[in-house]
């Protein structure tokens, strides 16, 4: 990052004049290592990105190596975290993100489980917004729904989406 993906995305960040947050799996040219990672591109063009730090057992067997540090960004005035999947299950990452703050978290998820429709513990957990992403499509046996959720600091779900081409 930056590189093909993002330089992709970048021209409708910059064009729609909006901010767009996705992830991704990075290649360091610097020094090889592969990471799991959320990008944030600003209307400007400006990157910023997250790369997880709590691995599971999948990015280990994928060689994924874990990130460092721990990421915000304001966003019109929005104090904004970013957050991948299995990090939400590392207590000194949780305390980290509750002692920042934050206002809303952006989160993306990799799972093929439905979670709930109606409320949050993650919500719960962070005490912040969540806007929590989820992947989709079919990939080998696999089959991600896309769900969508943003979620209040009470932990309901205000609003859920699900499927392709949905917000």
């Amino acid at each position: 990052v930056p590189g093909s993906a993002t330089d992709f995305v970048k021209t409708f960040a910059i064009a729609n004049d909006v901010n767009i947050v996705f992830g991704l799996t990075e290649l360091d040219l610097s020094n090889n290592n592969i990471y799991n990672t959320q990008v944030l591109i600003r209307p400007n063009g400006e990157f910023v990105k997250y790369r997880k730090r709590n691995l599971n057992q999948t990015d280990l067997d994928n060689k994924i190596v874990a990130g460092t540090q721990f990421v915000t960004a304001e966003i019109d005035g929005v104090k904004a975290a970013m957050f991948i999947c299995s990090d939400m299950q590392s207590a000194s990452i949780t305390k980290e993100m509750t002692n920042a703050k934050v206002d809303v978290i952006l989160q993306s998820l990799t799972t093929t489980t439905d979670l709930n429709a109606s409320i949050s513990y993650v919500g719960m957990q962070m005490n912040t917004w969540i806007v929590f992403a989820n992947r989709f499509g079919d990939e080998g046996y696999f089959n991600y729904t896309g769900f969508s959720h943003i979620i209040n600091p009470v932990g309901t779900i205000c609003n859920r989406s699900l499927g392709k081409n949905s917000y």
